[in-house]
């Protein structure tokens, strides 16, 4: 599964690229050119928004989108009891 695959991956902004060349043995870097790409991205909070219903800043490069599923054991349930009894 790749990384960035939901479309939604890439933090808002605009985020620049350089391109460089190496040489795989000596590891010399012959060429190196700073800002050569550059694009915006933009997240409008609707529809499939990795960001949710947040409106606010968001640090870092990218955020990749995850499913998650949550329980509700509420207390006294079973399983509850039972993880007491084993911790002690």
């Amino acid at each position: 599964m790749p990384l960035l695959d939901s479309g939604n991956d890439l933090v808002e902004g605009s985020p620049v690229a350089d391109v460089a060349i190496t040489t795989f043995v000596s590891f010399e870097v012959p060429f190196h050119e700073q800002s050569v790409v550059g694009f915006n991205v933009t997240d409008s909070i609707d529809g499939d928004s990795v960001r949710g219903d947040y409106a606010g800043h968001l640090p870092g490069v990218v955020h990749p989108s995850f499913e998650w599923k949550t329980e509700f054991e509420p207390y006294g349930s079973e399983r509850q009891v039972a993880n007491e009894a084993i911790r002690g």
